[in-house]
């Protein structure tokens, strides 16, 4: 299981417009990149941009630059926000079982 998740860039200042009235603002950046989950933590909860839950997850070590955005664990994991409109097909197993909690770690060769 694949899960999508945005991680914030540090602020860059940006000027807006070319000409007489030149502003300069702070535009927020964002980086997605791709984890699997060990836990899916809900309920699914409401923000202002869509419906979120959490994941545990180890942070693949490309993206430790992005680590201060994350919860760590003691075990070395991470806690993300994920979006569900995001990751709806993956997440439908989970939210149509009811459940808190649903270990995911993937069980084989």
């Amino acid at each position: 299981m694949k899960l999508e998740v945005r991680a914030a860039m540090p602020n860059s200042v940006v000027e807006m417009s070319k000409g007489r009235w030149r502003k300069r603002w702070i535009r927020d950046e964002y980086v997605s990149f791709q984890i699997t989950p060990v836990r899916l933590i809900g309920p699914e909860r409401s923000t202002g941009r869509g419906y979120v839950i959490t994941a545990e997850a180890p942070l693949p070590e490309k993206y430790e630059r992005y680590a201060g955005n994350f919860v760590r664990l003691p075990n070395g994991n991470h806690l993300f926000t994920v979006y569900v409109n995001h990751n709806a097909k993956t997440l439908a197993p989970f939210l149509a079982s009811g459940l808190d909690e649903m270990d995911v770690r993937e069980v084989g060769p």
